[in-house]
């Protein structure tokens, strides 16, 4: 067990004092002259094109602000080809301080579908106001970012769109550009 101890020791020792050696293991290593910086400094280098796909694009969502109770665009930078009604509609939820459920989305004729659940909000539980909020907010959404979307059409799950505060045909047109 000593023999053990003293060999690890005086392996220690060694590999401390190669360490502390300016020892290299080129014989050939020349120092860096002014010019060679200089020439590095100037090198060209081929330039990555940006993937077209990655290309961002600063969108507007909107939400709502319950004390003075009127609409707010909100920007976000987001890929190009990431835009689509789903995303938007998403963006939306993600951003009200209501719990909205949209049960179907779909595109007719350049006319969005919006399907919401019948049980919660917009159709029950909002005031007048906040319930027509909130359909600003998914409807401007919607056609300031969806090239193929003229028209809005809002529904329930239960068919034509009928609230505690509003009534509207199941193909009536909410908004449009």
């Amino acid at each position: 067990m000593k023999k053990q101890i003293r060999h690890f020791l005086t392996v220690l020792m060694v590999v401390v004092v190669l360490g502390g050696c300016n020892y290299s293991l080129y014989d050939d290593e020349e120092e860096l002259t002014t010019e060679d910086i200089q020439q590095a400094s100037q090198a060209t280098f081929p330039v990555e094109t940006p993937d077209k796909s990655k290309e961002m694009k600063a969108i507007s969502i909107y939400t709502f602000d319950d004390k003075e109770e009127v609409i707010q665009p909100i920007n976000i930078n987001v890929e190009q080809k990431r835009i689509t009604l789903e995303f938007i509609l998403n963006k939306v939820i993600e951003n009200l301080d209501v719990k909205v459920s949209i049960k179907e989305i779909s595109v007719d004729n350049k006319k969005a579908i919006i399907v919401f659940d019948s049980g919660g909000a917009p159709i029950k539980g909002t005031s007048s106001t906040v319930e027509t909020l909130i359909l600003d907010c998914f409807s401007n959404s919607i056609l300031d970012n969806i090239s193929y979307v003229d028209s809005i059409v809002f529904r329930t799950d239960k068919g034509a769109y009928r609230s505690d505060n509003m009534e509207l045909g199941k193909n009536e047109i909410y908004s449009s550009r």
